[in-house]
């Protein structure tokens, strides 16, 4: 049922988290070579600031290329639960006759949303081009879109409540 709020707010969920899939979640600066990181869900994206023809920069490349393959896993494990969110969401819109089950699937989607925001803040401070203090490090866009989705979920499961809370009023009139 589409003319419920709380659908709204459980239809925003895939498609924030769809958006996630295109942005950035992390960006490292290195100093020392000018070279920014972005990781993304899925991939790495390597910017040089530095023409990349000179001898040093050959040897930057080779030290970025093993960096990137080495943060590979915790990415993959972060896309396939944004996935897991999306089907979750999407068969809890599904669910619009039982509301109680609607309730522990949000629940169930908020646990994942604030794993996945714990494993890209464990993972993106562990890896290898954060550890010189020097470098500057930021969390993009994507990093914060897990906070919406639980701020979506929130909102729904307020709705769906207050639903069910209505039908039990009108029963006990009857």
């Amino acid at each position: 049922m589409i003319q419920r709020i709380q659908t709204l707010f459980l239809i925003a969920i895939p498609i924030l988290l769809g958006i996630m899939q295109f942005l950035p979640v992390f960006s490292i600066e290195d100093t020392r070579t000018l070279h920014n990181s972005y990781l993304f869900l899925w991939f790495n994206k390597d910017v040089y600031l530095v023409d990349p023809v000179m001898k040093d920069n050959i040897i930057v490349n080779e030290v970025i290329d093993k960096i990137s393959f080495g943060s590979m896993p915790y990415q993959k494990v972060c896309g396939i639960l944004t996935i897991f969110m999306n089907i979750l969401a999407i068969y809890t819109i599904c669910q619009y006759k039982h509301r109680m089950l609607q309730v522990k699937l949000i629940t169930l989607n908020n646990v994942i949303a604030a794993s996945l925001l714990g494993i890209i803040t464990y993972f993106s401070t562990k890896h290898p081009l954060s550890y010189p203090i020097n470098n500057p490090k930021f969390y993009c866009i994507g990093f914060y879109i897990p906070i919406l989705v639980v701020v979506c979920n929130l909102l729904a499961k307020h709705f769906i409540q207050q639903d069910d809370k209505l039908i039990r009023s009108i029963n006990r009139l009857r």
